[in-house]
This record gives structure tokens, sequence and C-alpha cells, in this order.
């Protein structure tokens, strides 16, 4: 097991240290319900695709962690030449894959539902063996005059380094036709945080993690790149560069976009949030945080949707093209409810 950047990984899959896993999966309503597994199975639970004739789910072994696709049959598949790559916070939800809605039909486009996976790079070099610092306590001198104290909260048991963040949280993201199960790469390589397919299908929400790594906060901190892609990895729209996160004041916020997401009943439409307070809220102003949207092709400027006086945490959509925002100020207080057309 290594700590690396906040997180708990096990060198030997590229997954999280620690992880519970499930021994069986069965389905029922079919003849038996009983489901072809691997020997000594250390699953995660499935995910069924949209049109419930699929799921997917992953095996751990000593090796790696293995895809694997199944159907209403029973029947089930492990899918060659790739190796999830889950050393995340995110990991731990079972986000690893995630179906992705077909393309708008066209002449020549399969019909053949396909499933977005984030896999290890293939190309990164082996695990180090000797990089690590000798047995003991490591200090770091650092002059206040050249790096000014962090309000945020640091993070004991981190040991991050230049080899061991890329070796063990590189990864490459890939389409994986449930059909065929062909792999065709997507972008390149790097250290993806999380990549969400839009409700059309056509692009991927994407965030990055790079240099520079730091000692004192988790990976959540690192500085990202939060970018738009379509199927074939091309860069359409950079939304932010965001830096390392350690200037952000306690119970504060980032403040460029953050809670970014696609909006469900839009086939393409991207909102996210941005603070009105400099993040801080020891700072006094009419209104904490706006809600922004931006829709395909992504050239124009984005519209400010609502603001909230206290600080965002959530949205629900509903029929009809209407959504709720709910805000908050502090933990205690009540949230407060937007119901805008």
């Amino acid at each position: 097991m290594l700590r690396i950047a906040g997180m708990r990984i096990n060198p030997k899959t590229n997954g999280l240290h620690n992880t519970t896993f499930n021994s069986s999966l069965s389905l029922r309503k079919i003849p038996e319900g009983k489901i072809d597994l691997p020997v000594n199975a250390r699953l995660t639970p499935g995910r069924w695709s949209p049109d419930a004739t699929r799921f997917t789910f992953t095996n751990t072994t000593e090796r790696g962690i293995e895809l694997w696709l199944g159907d209403t049959t029973g029947k089930t598949r492990k899918i060659e030449g790739v190796r999830a790559s889950t050393p995340s916070w995110a990991a731990a939800v079972a986000d690893a894959a995630a179906w992705a809605p077909a393309p708008p039909r066209c002449s020549g486009c399969p019909t053949a539902r396909h499933s977005s996976f984030r896999w290890s790079n293939p190309t990164a070099a082996p695990s180090p063996t000797s990089h690590w610092s000798p047995p003991g306590r490591t200090y770091r001198k650092a002059s206040a005059a050249h790096r000014p104290r962090s309000p945020m909260r640091t993070c004991c048991g981190i040991r991050t380094t230049k080899i061991s963040s890329s070796i063990y949280a590189t990864s490459q993201l890939t389409l994986v036709d449930a059909a065929t199960g062909k792999t065709p790469p997507i972008g390149k390589a790097g250290i993806v945080e999380s990549a969400r397919i839009s409700p059309d299908g056509r692009y991927l929400l994407v965030t990055t993690i790079h240099r520079p790594f730091s000692y004192l906060h988790d990976a959540r901190a690192f500085p990202k790149e939060i970018e738009i892609w379509d199927r074939s990895g091309k860069v359409i729209h950079n939304i932010a560069s965001s830096p390392l996160e350690d200037r952000v004041p306690i119970n504060g916020v980032i403040t460029g976009p953050r809670s970014l997401q696609w909006r469900p009943n839009a086939p393409a439409t991207l909102m996210w949030v941005e603070a009105l307070d400099n993040g801080d809220l020891k700072i006094k102003v009419p209104h904490r945080d706006r809600l922004l949207a931006l829709a395909a092709p992504f050239t124009a400027e984005p519209h400010e949707i609502v603001k909230t006086e206290q600080r965002f945490t959530r949205y629900a959509v509903f029929r009809k093209r209407r959504a709720r925002f709910c805000g908050r100020f502090r933990a205690p207080d009540a949230p407060r409810a937007h119901l805008p057309d």
C-alpha cells in the first residue's frame, strides 16, 4: 500500500487500498438467475446500460482491475486489452466505467451502444522500486518569505512525487464497443479525475490533474484542466485552468467554476457555479454564488441563470425544463430554494 496525495493506493492494481468488494452477483426474473463469474471474484456492483440489455462490472485480481461485460442471459465476458485505473476518491463510487448513449443516427454509424471506460496507461513506466525516501520521518524546511502560509487545512500521510503520481494515476479514456469489444482511445493519456458524457452522447466533460503536485494537500487540490472534448478526444472548449487550491479559506470555495455537470433535460448544456465573494464567507455581499450555463457548440458567452444569497449546494431539474436551486450559508442554517423559469 502506498500513501500518495492523500490516497491509499494498491500499486499492483492501480486501485484503492482496502476497497470493499462483492463476491457474487445474481439476476432475478431470468432462468435460474445465475451469472457466469470469474473464480475468486472481487467485484464492484454492476452498472446497467440505458436500454437494460447489458451491464458492466469490474473484477480486481493480483495483477490489475478487469472490465467485464454481461447481458440478461447471465453470460459474461472479460474485455481483453483493458485494465481499469481507479486511484482516486471518485473510484469509491465505482465510476471506472459509464455507459455512453450512441450518437445521433447517421449513415455508417454503428448501432451498438458503447461504454466509456477509464483504464491504465499501457505505456507507463514500470513501478519504481527505489525512489522512496529511507525509513523514518521526512522533514521539509520552507521559508515564509518565499511561501506564505496556506489558509487551508493540510493533510497528513501524504507522500507525493512526480514519479509516483504519474505512474499510479495516469490513465487513458477509451470507448469499449459492447458488440465487438473494440477499444479505440479517446484523446491523450493523463491523470483523469473525471469524465462525464453529455446526454446526447456527443461530448465529454473531462477534468485532468497536472503538475505542480503538492506535499501539503491531497489530489483534490492539485491544479486541473477542465475541458469539453468530442468523442474523438479533440478539445472543443476549455472551461477553466484551475491552479493549486492552497489559498482557499477554511469553509470557503474556489473562485473559478465548480460543481460542473451536464443539464440532464438538454442535449448538451453545461452548468456550473462561480463564487461572487472570492469564496470567503467573511466577505459580506448581497449574493454568494451565481449559476451559469453554456450550450453546444460552446462558442457563445455563458449566460447567468440565477444568483443565490447563500452558498450554492445543489439543484434538481424537473420536467418542462424547470429547475430548483438550493443554497446554504452555514451548516446549521435551513437551505433556501429558488425556482426560476
